[in-house]
């Protein structure tokens, strides 16, 4: 990644008072077993610093989150891979796991100092349980509390069960948390919400988060459908 730095003396010397100090430079740095892949801000050109005998399919996971769409294909067509190849996209402050459905290798995307209860609870709504418990081994004191923790804070109180689906719901939706609204839709059709109800805390949602909650509200409400489908499929709005 571009680093900027001070211009270095030379021979150890500060630079001679009576001229102007060398410019920052732009340093794109590369250990020699990892993929690097940057794009020149003034000529557009594309360049990748790549191990010898690298998977392709590396350098394009690489190149989809720094490239625009024309470069990124004609990479793609110069490592001889489809510009439709399958692509994970992750903002820098948002984690997201995921797994390669052909060797089973599971990837965590992560902002650096993220909790490990967030990673754990996007991880519960998409791996298999294999892979989920060999991810939860290796933190297994903060499994046991995030899991005693989920359990206190859900059940049923002064607020029923359900309702604190809904409101944990309509938080994951402000959030724009893809993880939390699969977990929390799921939830509150375990615990028996309608689409009525579900679709009240959306346009809370949609109040507080203005254009967002259009987006993330009725995305939440479809997967509580989706759920509460699966669960009784005759099951109507009421």
């Amino acid at each position: 990644m571009p680093v900027q730095g001070p211009a270095v003396p030379r021979h150890g010397r500060e630079p001679d008072p009576g001229r102007p100090a060398a410019k920052e430079a732009s340093i794109v740095e590369a250990d020699f077993d990892r993929v690097v892949v940057t794009q020149c801000p003034d000529d557009g050109t594309v360049y990748v610093l790549r191990p010898p005998g690298e998977d392709p399919r590396v350098i394009l996971r690489a190149a989809r989150l720094v490239l625009a769409e024309g470069p990124y294909r004609e990479l793609a067509e110069q490592l001889g891979m489809p510009a439709s190849w399958p692509i994970v996209v992750a903002d820098y402050d948002r984690v997201v796991v995921t797994q390669c459905p052909d060797d089973g290798t599971v990837y965590v995307l992560r902002p650096p100092g993220a909790e490990p209860t967030t990673i754990l609870q996007a991880a519960r709504l998409v791996l298999s349980e294999g892979p989920y418990r060999q991810l939860a081994e290796q933190i297994p004191e903060v499994m046991e509390a995030f899991n005693e923790v989920s359990r206190a804070a859900m059940a049923d109180g002064v607020l029923p069960a359900k309702v604190k689906e809904l409101i944990a719901l309509a938080i994951g939706a402000t959030r724009e948390c893809d993880g939390c609204i699969a977990s929390h839709a799921k939830g509150a059709a375990r615990q028996g919400a309608t689409e009525a109800e579900v679709a009240e805390a959306m346009a809370v949602v949609i109040l507080m988060n203005g254009g967002p909650g259009t987006v993330w509200g009725p995305r939440a409400a479809a997967a509580h459908r989706e759920f509460a489908q699966a669960k009784s499929p005759n099951i109507r709005a009421a």
